[in-house]
């Protein structure tokens, strides 16, 4: 005999098991179905486990679906258009940027922790997000909204007392087409075209120390290969480019990298 189960038949099994010697409630007859449903519990702590344990799956399975569709999604956007000038290895490359305009947001560092920073990060970010998305703007009877390009880009300065976030904005988009921020930690900025030098790997956002530890192997590498560098005073000091939000998607597939400009 074929037994045919519906959808409900499975996830029930799931979360009660089998009952006796019947293997799954799709060919069960109705008064087995009235027994089962109004069947008490004899094990409760086993109950609540299994209870525990199938929300605990549907929430991970959900929590996953929902980073890989970010994951899709985030790939599909736009990335300043740059030019590989050497490899020297599978992650690390030394790149010439063309010219792009960012959004920046500007937050004083409280603490070096890695905490502060990223609630100092998040801060700024949600900044940007006003500004861009929900059209935060000053003096504009219609609100524009724009597009943002990959990577949002944070800067740590040499002085170690300002952290700074920057959104990429569309190509099509100027200085003087952009409106003007009404958050005046906000700023608007034309980056020229230049060259920087970054190591990527994967994995969630990285710890104040990791990024300090792949500028460091960035240096020897450089410095290996011939290369002169020196902190800039045009630009900020480390760049770390995050691609995805580690938040949602999982952290294997999340693209980090980390770097710095070459004169």
């Amino acid at each position: 005999m074929v037994h045919h189960y519906s959808m409900r038949d499975v996830i029930r099994f799931l979360r009660y098991g089998f009952e006796e010697e019947v293997v799954l409630l799709g060919n069960a007859p109705p008064e087995f179905r009235k027994k089962y449903k109004l069947k008490k519990k004899k094990e409760p702590i086993r109950d609540v486990f299994r209870e525990l344990c199938f929300w605990t799956c549907v929430v991970y399975i959900g929590k996953t679906y929902l980073g890989l569709l970010a994951w899709y999604n985030l790939n599909l956007r736009a990335r300043p258009k740059y030019q590989v000038l050497q490899r020297f290895s599978r992650n690390i490359e030394v790149r010439k940027y063309e010219s792009y305009v960012v959004a920046e947001a500007t937050i004083p560092i409280k603490d070096s922790k890695d905490s502060m920073l990223r609630n100092e990060s998040i801060s700024g970010r949600r900044k940007l997000v006003e500004y861009i998305f929900d059209g935060k703007q000053e003096n504009t009877k219609k609100k524009k909204k724009m597009q943002m390009l990959i990577p949002v880009i944070t800067t740590y300065p040499l002085d170690k007392k300002t952290l700074t976030v920057s959104f990429i904005i569309q190509f099509n988009e100027t200085i003087q087409t952009l409106p003007k921020p009404s958050d005046t930690d906000i700023k608007l900025r034309q980056i020229p075209a230049h060259t920087a030098v970054y190591i990527r790997f994967k994995g969630p956002k990285p710890s104040q120390s990791l990024v300090a530890t792949k500028r460091k192997l960035l240096e020897q590498v450089l410095a290996r290969h011939g290369y002169k560098f020196r902190p800039s005073r045009k630009f900020p000091h480390t760049l770390y480019a995050q691609y995805h939000d580690s938040l949602v998607t999982p952290g294997i597939l999340c693209r980090n990298e980390v770097g710095f400009y070459l004169q």
